[in-house]
């Protein structure tokens, strides 16, 4: 799984570092060095999850964003 990449599309929906990192149950270091990609290429189950899950709700958001314009 490309970490990295689901992390960008979730920062780039609108949250933020600390955000992010509240919602994952991680520090804000620790998203900023996934984003940068000087981590992440492995993460526990539980982080994995939580990125999955937070990236859903960040797609299914968007997608009812377009729906209602």
């Amino acid at each position: 799984m490309d970490w990295q990449k689901l992390l960008k599309e979730i920062y780039a929906s609108g949250l933020t570092q600390k955000e992010m990192a509240k919602k994952l149950g991680v520090s804000q270091p620790w998203v900023n060095a996934v984003l940068q990609g000087r981590r992440g290429k492995k993460v526990s189950f539980d982080i994995g999850m939580a990125i999955k899950s937070l990236h859903e709700t960040v797609k299914v958001k968007k997608i009812k964003q377009i729906t209602y314009e």
